[in-house]
């Protein structure tokens, strides 16, 4: 029986010169293990980092000890909200997600969070600190100028519940680090929400995205990717002749598309229709000729 069927944590793996504690967790992720000495304390610990590859494990490991090392990591009792956040966005993000997620998250930690609540000691930061915050961007989070006294204009909701995400994110591995007891961003009772009606997208700084925006980077995907140049507008379709060929009701599709009535559905995707009447007839056939068999 294998370690992951009984439940126990997986062997460590073979690992390379200076890597350390490396091994593959039950979820397929990998995850490395740093120990030192807690100049505060002086005793033993053990520092946390993961990742979807060994290499990024690897990667991340070295930076966080060389860092410590170094005697760039503040302590646990100074650390400040900004140190913790750039030390989350190198370790952490960098070499996991996207370069344009990683450069989004970056925008939101520099132009919103620490100029916000940085300063605030990290294990000192309480859920009306980041409510505050969050308070205010809704109520005038973008400046128009830099001009003394400019209150600026509200943020959309879409962009503040951004904001309260990246900061979800990076205390949510500061508590996995044992640097911060909970999350206070889960204390926060009045989060930003979406209204429907009047939500539009917006880049990170809570400007309207330009029309041209989503075209234009499907269209670099698509080619990055070597896919076949479709339009954007063809992700509809196809997302509703899936639903169909899943045997989705039509009534449930024209309401996701937001079709005025289920008839306009049906003519629109009659041909995804026939199709399927096809198939049907086809493995009923095939039904009827075994059994005359």
């Amino acid at each position: 029986m294998t370690d992951a069927v009984k439940g126990r944590k997986p062997k460590e793996q073979n690992r390379g010169h200076g890597e350390g504690s490396i091994y593959q967790r039950q979820d397929e992720t990998w995850a490395g293990v740093s120990r030192y000495i807690d100049p505060e304390t002086g005793k033993k610990k053990k520092h946390f980092v993961y990742g979807k590859t060994r290499k990024e494990v690897v990667s991340k490991k070295t930076a966080w000890e060389d860092e410590f090392k170094s005697g760039a990591l503040p302590s646990k009792a100074k650390m400040t909200v900004e140190q913790w956040l750039d030390t989350w966005l190198e370790t952490y993000k960098k070499n996991s997600v996207r370069t344009n997620t990683y450069e989004g998250y970056q925008r939101v930690v520099s132009g919103h969070l620490t100029p916000s609540i940085g300063n605030f000691i990290l294990k000192d930061l309480r859920p009306e600190q980041v409510q505050k915050m969050l308070n205010q961007k809704l109520a005038a989070g973008r400046l128009r100028n830099n001009k003394e006294g400019d209150k600026g204009s509200p943020l959309s909701p879409r962009m503040v519940e951004y904001i309260y995400a990246v900061l979800h994110m990076a205390l949510k591995q500061a508590v996995k680090s044992r640097l911060v007891p909970r999350n206070v961003c889960d204390a926060v009772d009045k989060r930003p929400v979406f209204n429907p009606l009047n939500m539009m997208f917006t880049d990170e700084a809570g400007s309207p995205l330009k029309p041209d925006y989503a075209t234009d980077s499907f269209k670099r995907d698509l080619k990055r990717a070597k896919l076949p140049d479709i339009r954007f507008h063809d992700l509809r379709h196809g997302h509703a002749t899936m639903l169909l060929e899943l045997g989705e009701d039509i009534t449930v599709i024209s309401n996701r598309l937001g079709h005025s009535t289920i008839t306009l559905t049906a003519d629109t995707y009659s041909h995804v229709r026939e199709k399927l009447q096809r198939e049907a007839s086809n493995k009923l056939e095939h039904v009827f000729n075994i059994g005359n068999r």
